[in-house]
Parts: C-alpha cells; sequence; structure tokens
C-alpha cells in the first residue's frame, strides 16, 4: 500500500510536534530537578535612639521632614553592592532585599529620631500637609555593601534644615558612616 506525499508530510509534521513536546517535558523536569530557588532575605534599618535628654538644637515651632530623595540605585529594594572601594561599577544582590524602599525606611527613622529627641516643638513626617516652621530635606547619595578590601556598609546623606519663616537655610551638610 502506497502512502500520498499528503500523507507522509502530515506524519513528519506529527514526529516533529512530538519531538519538541518531549524537549519541552524535558525541560521541565530538569527545570524542577534543580533544586529550589534561593530564598530571599529582607532587612530593615535600625537606629538605637537616645531619648534620655533633649536635641541640642531645639527649634522653636513645628519641623516637617519630607520624603528623601534618591537615585535609581537606591530607590530600589535590591542591596546594593561595590566590589572594590575603588571600582566605579555597582550591582544589586538578586536575593538580599529592604523591607522597603531604602529612602522611605531612612525617612521614617529620622522621623522617629528627631522626634524621639525633641529637636522640635513637633515633628512631623511627609505625610502631614501643614505648613511648618521649618523643613527638613534629605538625599540618600549613597547605600550599599562594599566588599573588599573589608566588607563594609557604607551610607551617605546629605541633610538640609530651612527656616521658613525667614528663607533661611540653617544646615546643608552630608553625612557618611561606615561600618564593618
Amino acid at each position: 500500500m502506497r502512502t500520498s506525499a499528503r500523507e507522509r508530510a502530515v506524519v513528519l509534521r506529527l514526529r516533529w510536534i512530538l519531538v519538541w513536546a518531549v524537549m519541552g517535558i524535558g525541560c521541565g523536569v530538569l527545570s524542577c530537578a534543580s533544586g529550589p530557588a534561593p530564598r530571599d532575605h529582607f532587612y530593615r534599618f535600625h537606629v538605637d535612639r537616645d531619648t534620655t535628654s533633649a536635641g541640642a538644637c531645639r527649634l522653636p515651632g513645628t519641623l516637617r521632614v519630607e520624603r528623601f530623595e534618591s537615585d535609581a540605585l537606591t530607590s530600589g529594594r535590591p542591596v546594593v553592592y561595590q566590589q572594590d572601594a575603588n571600582s566605579p561599577e555597582l550591582g544589586r544582590y538578586a536575593f538580599q532585599l529592604w523591607a522597603g524602599p531604602p529612602s522611605e525606611l531612612l525617612n521614617q527613622e529620622f522621623v522617629a529620631y528627631l522626634a524621639g529627641r525633641k529637636v522640635a516643638s513637633e515633628v512631623l513626617g511627609p505625610g502631614a500637609r501643614v505648613p511648618a516652621d521649618y523643613i527638613a530635606r534629605g538625599r540618600v547619595l549613597k547605600l550599599q555593601h562594599t566588599l573588599a578590601p573589608v566588607a563594609t556598609a557604607v551610607l551617605e546623606l546629605q541633610l538640609t534644615l530651612v527656616d521658613q519663616k525667614n528663607r533661611k537655610v540653617l544646615v546643608n551638610e552630608t553625612y557618611s558612616a561606615t561600618q564593618p
């Protein structure tokens, strides 16, 4: 019995479909056999607060801390790293994440710290849309894990304090800290 060209073409297509299906199932089985994906690790900031004494500079009036600004790297949740302190290249860990955007976490800690130290009569966060006597602004310049020569955590912030009534900048400083 002879088969027609059309029947041979159909059989050939069915073979290719079968081969691709077997390959797809095989790839699926192999990916499952590779083990579970690494688990995510989440981190928060914790600032030790000395609430036993009032702040050194007590502002008469209301202080509102605005949302901290940040660049593309420090606004994301992945922890940023640098292989070497002299390297210009930065990377992001895949499974090491902040619990929220770092600029928001730092902002919350800063507001709580200032309120605990009683730096002003009233300390408000960025959500308070009321007139304030003083405005504090912050910018995250650096927040990273530097691996070499010694593994360290690096934080660098630019902080500005403005007297709204007199339209005067009281503080405009950059602060940095490094911890092993």
